[in-house]
């Protein structure tokens, strides 16, 4: 069960990072919504680090669910419970 807990750590982690980035975004935008220009912070910001942060959310999520079918597969196979 260690590996189920570090991969949902993994996940926790990976939410709020994405989540400091829309914040960041949201006022970047709120900004640009007002006049300012796009600068490259916030281009890097929408179009590389937080896809990059979407990704390891979803990888996160992927690996769990592998593993919980691994476990799955092992207790209807009579392993450990």
């Amino acid at each position: 069960m260690r590996l189920e807990a570090d991969k949902l750590a993994e996940i926790e982690a990976a939410e709020r990072d994405l989540a400091g980035l829309r914040a960041q975004i949201e006022r970047w935008e709120s900004d640009l919504r007002l006049g300012a220009r796009p600068t490259p912070e916030y281009e890097e910001l929408k179009g590389r680090r937080l896809p990059r942060a979407e990704d390891r959310l979803m990888e996160a999520f992927r690996s769990l669910l592998k593993l919980e079918d691994k476990i799955r597969a092992a207790r209807s196979a009579g392993g450990p419970r």
